[in-house]
């Protein structure tokens, strides 16, 4: 059971990661790539890659829901609760929750709100791995 805990925690951190790869590309494409020229084939392959990462991000969003729901039904049934990793997961279920709200229509109102959610979702990922670790 411990190493199927330890599998879906690290399957979680790559989903979770994956999906914060959206704001990542999109604040390098507005300060780093727009500044090229239209005809700059770093401009055209960078927003390629892009349109992937932002096309998938919800599918990534959800595949860390899921990793996290599984990664902690395993973990409390074999071992005592890490507090930093109810924080984590419970900061990831709540972007993810925000994510499915702005899919049906709220996207201006809760953007901020999600966003700050997976930055303490970030941060709380980070913790849970040095206290884990």
């Amino acid at each position: 059971m411990e190493k199927l805990g330890e599998f879906l925690g690290w399957c979680t951190g790559i989903c979770f990661m994956a999906a914060v790869l959206t704001y990542i590309v999109k604040w390098v494409h507005k300060r780093r790539i727009l500044p090229l020229p239209k005809e700059s084939p770093v401009r055209q392959l960078y927003g390629k890659v892009m349109k992937w990462v932002i096309k998938y991000h919800r599918y990534f969003g959800l595949g860390a829901a899921a990793a996290v729901a599984l990664h902690l039904a395993v973990q409390l049934t074999s071992e005592a609760p890490s507090y930093s990793g109810l924080t984590a997961a419970a900061l990831l279920l709540l972007t993810v929750l925000l994510g499915a709200v702005m899919l049906y229509g709220r996207k201006g109102k809760l953007l901020g709100v999600h966003r700050v959610a997976a930055a303490g979702g970030l941060l709380a990922f980070l913790v849970h791995l040095l206290l884990a670790g």
